[in-house]
């Protein structure tokens, strides 16, 4: 029997950023977007699957800044933004979850 562990840690080390260096990427992008527009919710921890904010809709709510700002992650697949009556909500996926996704299944 082949055990692929060990093969699977050498993938991971490779491939993947320690989560403490994505989780502090995400605060530094949470604390940039907090400047531009008042979050109501967002994903705190980077070991979920998706990542999801939901900021506040005025008339001077900057989408494209905080789009930018997103995009600027390059951790982070922003997917979707869905625009309700009073706020934003923008849906993301993280790249080191895919990486890790690929590492397990070739």
């Amino acid at each position: 029997m082949i055990k692929y562990a060990p093969m699977l840690q050498a993938a991971k080390a490779r491939t993947l950023q320690p989560v403490h260096t994505i989780q502090a990427e995400w605060d530094n992008t949470l604390g940039r977007i907090k400047e531009i527009a008042e979050v109501i919710e967002a994903s705190q921890l980077v070991g979920e699957l998706h990542a999801n904010l939901t900021v506040q809709r005025t008339p001077h709510t900057n989408v494209e800044a905080i789009e930018r700002v997103l995009f600027q992650n390059l951790l982070l697949v922003p997917r979707t933004r869905t625009v309700l009556r009073d706020t934003i909500v923008f849906g993301c996926d993280w790249l080191w979850h895919l990486a890790q996704s690929r590492a397990l299944h070739g």
